[in-house]
């Protein structure tokens, strides 16, 4: 059970895409056409990458006894799926299955069936599944693996943020649908048809009452109402109802199959103001200018992750393209992050967006002042900090003392005219698409997660140096260090980064 970052990540996304493989051909055979089941939009389910990992580690004692082997993985993955539904229903006001209709179930959220079958995948991934994986990654040569690694994180991510996006769109109409439920009986308007706490048998009641009333103008304007709030149904949303048919909304019941048969009725509707739908949208966005919008801690660690990848693979593709290498561009120890490019990123949004509106070449030269200024801070920081520099640009032409250099001073102002101009504003769209509540809680949890994961990069990096100078460990933290982070594992992650003499 001992591997590297990029290993763990490779794990994943294979028992992910296992997963995804066995509950596609599970659902499709049982409803008679392709399925999708995937909360992501691309072939995998996280949920079984998750709980793959967690299967091996929690059964790993047991590996010589495999009914014992069974019962911890059925177990641990009952366990996930619970906690899984849970979380995500208190975060949308959606539960995506529920297992209420069948026997030996608790709250709907897990059951018996479902825990047996997990204790038998469970089997297979231990006895069967890993070792062939781990044979298989392991061929990989590590600068390979990293690679990979980063791009299954950036491709998760995104998708991520995509289906997140569209998740947001369903919640929001859902909400809306409460409201004019409530609205309903606010006014109490005497209607037989519905049923508050039941949406799709309220939304079946209507269309048999109209099909029997074709004349009745207060059923027809209640019906495009009802169509209008549940017709907008974005692709995500259409995917969720088709991938989860079982999905129940709070306050609201079943919702699935009433969903789809308005996306029917109201699909010829949409279909003819559709393009003029979106027309008027993106004239609205461009209405407003993003750079008259507040630059708060939000939006701007939100700009800090983004740019934190961004420039690891602009780091990446540039040493492959001049040096002919795949090698290490990581600021950080774990993950496609390199601190130097989000802090960066942060400095120009803060203090280039006045200049947006100016001419490029304003943009332009500011943002080369700003990069060369920051790189050389960044190697004079950790010269002192650490006694080690990553970048020495003195054998280069135009170098100022070898932190930085005009030529690469122009290729910042390039990179921060193209982030200013073109990214930033895209960002920021996406950013204010996302609601509040829910942005705060993810963009927290990835703060704290690259916080921690600075904060043991600066450490292992510090207690390299201490080895190098030949400083034992006296400490609990710096024998952690020394096993955790051995210079084999730190010459790898930073294969450029030369030790400096201090006086």
């Amino acid at each position: 059970m001992e591997f590297s970052f990029s290993q763990l990540v490779l794990y994943l996304a294979a028992y992910s895409v296992i997963g995804w493989i066995c509950e596609t051909i599970y659902c499709s055979v049982g409803q008679r056409k392709f399925i999708n089941r995937g909360f992501l939009n691309g072939p995998y389910c996280p949920i079984y990458g998750v709980g793959g990992v967690i299967i091996l580690a929690v059964t790993q004692p047991f590996a010589p006894w495999p009914p014992l082997v069974f019962a911890a993985a059925m177990v641990a993955a009952s366990i996930l799926e619970y906690f899984t539904s849970w979380l995500m229903e208190e975060m949308f006001q959606i539960r995506w299955w529920d297992y209420s209709h069948m026997r030996f179930n608790l709250r709907g959220r897990i059951c018996l069936l479902n825990s047996l079958l997990f204790g038998g995948m469970g089997l297979a991934a231990v006895y069967l599944l890993h070792p062939l994986a781990s044979g298989l990654i392991g061929k990989i040569p590590s600068d390979i693996q990293r690679v990979v690694a980063s791009l299954v994180v950036v491709v998760f991510l995104w998708d991520l943020l995509v289906t997140l996006n569209g998740l947001l769109g369903l919640s929001q109409s859902m909400k809306k649908l409460r409201e004019y439920f409530a609205g309903l009986e606010l006014h109490d308007i005497s209607h037989t048809w519905y049923n508050r706490r039941d949406l799709a048998a309220s939304v079946a009641q209507l269309y048999k009452l109209l099909q029997k009333e074709p004349e009745n103008k207060t059923l027809a304007k209640i019906q495009g109402q009802l169509e209008d709030l549940i017709g907008w149904g974005h692709i995500q949303s259409r995917r969720f109802v088709n991938a989860f048919p079982y999905m129940t909304v709070s306050g609201l019941g079943r919702t699935a199959e009433s969903l789809r048969q308005s996306w029917e009725h109201h699909k010829e509707k949409t279909a003819a103001g559709g393009g003029l739908r979106r027309i008027l949208r993106r004239k609205a966005r461009q209405g407003a200018s993003v750079f008259t919008r507040e630059l708060n801690v939000y939006r701007l660690t939100w700009v800090f992750v983004v740019a934190c990848v961004l420039g690891y693979f602009i780091e990446t593709v540039y040493c492959l393209v001049t040096t002919g290498v795949i090698e290490s561009r990581q600021g950080m120890l774990y993950g496609p992050f390199n601190q130097v490019y989000g802090f960066g990123a942060v400095l120009m949004a803060v203090l280039l967006t006045p200049l947006a509106k100016k001419n490029d070449r304003w943009v332009f030269m500011g943002s080369a002042l700003i990069g060369g200024a920051f790189e050389y801070l960044c190697s004079w920081l950790q010269e002192k900090m650490f006694g080690a520099v990553s970048w020495d640009y003195s054998s280069h032409h135009l170098s100022i003392g070898g932190r930085t250099s005009i030529t690469f001073m122009f290729f910042w102002g390039i990179l921060g005219l193209v982030f200013i101009k073109a990214i930033y504003p895209r960002l920021s769209h996406v950013i204010d698409r996302i609601p509040k509540r829910q942005g705060r809680v993810m963009i927290s949890i990835l703060a704290v997660a690259l916080s921690i994961n600075m904060l043991l990069s600066g450490l292992a990096v510090y207690r390299w140096t201490e080895r190098l100078y030949g400083q034992p460990a006296d400490t609990w933290l710096g024998h952690f260090l020394d096993r955790q982070y051995p210079d084999s594992m730190l010459e790898e992650v930073y294969p450029n980064m030369s030790r400096v003499e201090i006086e």
